[in-house]
């Protein structure tokens, strides 16, 4: 790694730039159109780090900045010393690890799409950490980029933070598939994953609360 102050200079040379490129845009900006929005950016963050990844946003008039490990916990605290070392930029916000999204109705990797409303999952618990399955009807494993959807789905629905140190891997699977292999197993609709992993992983504090003691009458 080398200085982070580096990559926040060349930031802050084509902040105008990036700002005016997204000035009528809204939502997270395509990987493909980083180069065209954020010239350099990527290059100068290979530089700083080869391993980590960058996101923009803007709603509401707010631009953001999303350092991401690529999904690796082994990376978090390199993009969290990035996030921290950037300058004060009036109307941004800089974060480390991508944060949990709602995907909307589709999920979509170059030719494969999956429709968020057919998607069920289920999942399995080994050494503290779980695979999840994601189960469709029509699943398009033979498609380019179908491998990594399953792991991009569950990873903006979970954060990345807890996908890195939770999740030891998500596979797409057809659901005809899966229910033969482990007839009677059970699965949910897509939409629970992040309640069921929190109740697993982040359960609520117990308060405990002292017993009261009622008083006794003693027998003469």
């Amino acid at each position: 790694m080398r200085d982070p102050r580096l990559f926040w200079s060349h930031f802050s040379d084509i902040r105008e730039t990036v700002e005016a490129r997204l000035g009528g845009f809204q939502g997270v900006l395509p990987a493909c159109e980083m180069n065209r929005v954020g010239p350099g950016l990527l290059t100068a963050l290979a530089a700083y780090d080869p391993v980590l990844t960058l996101e923009l946003e803007r709603f509401e008039g707010i631009f953001a900045m999303i350092v991401g490990a690529g999904d690796d916990a082994a990376r978090f605290a390199s993009a969290r010393e990035l996030a921290l070392a950037a300058p004060l930029a009036p109307g941004w916000v800089m974060r480390a690890l991508r944060p949990r999204r709602d995907p909307g109705e589709a999920l979509r990797a170059d030719a494969p799409t999956l429709r968020m409303d057919r998607l069920r999952f289920a999942y399995g618990l080994a050494n503290d950490r779980v695979v999840v399955m994601v189960l469709a009807d029509e699943a398009p494993l033979e498609a380019p980029g179908a491998r990594f959807l399953a792991r991009r789905l569950v990873s903006d629905l979970l954060g990345e933070e807890d996908y890195g140190l939770f999740v030891s891997d998500a596979r797409l699977m057809r659901y005809a598939d899966w229910l033969a292999a482990t007839p009677g197993g059970r699965s949910w609709p897509i939409a629970e994953l992040a309640a069921r992993f929190d109740a697993i992983f982040h359960p609520p504090r117990r308060t405990w609360r002292p017993q009261t003691v009622q008083p006794q009458t003693l027998c003469a």
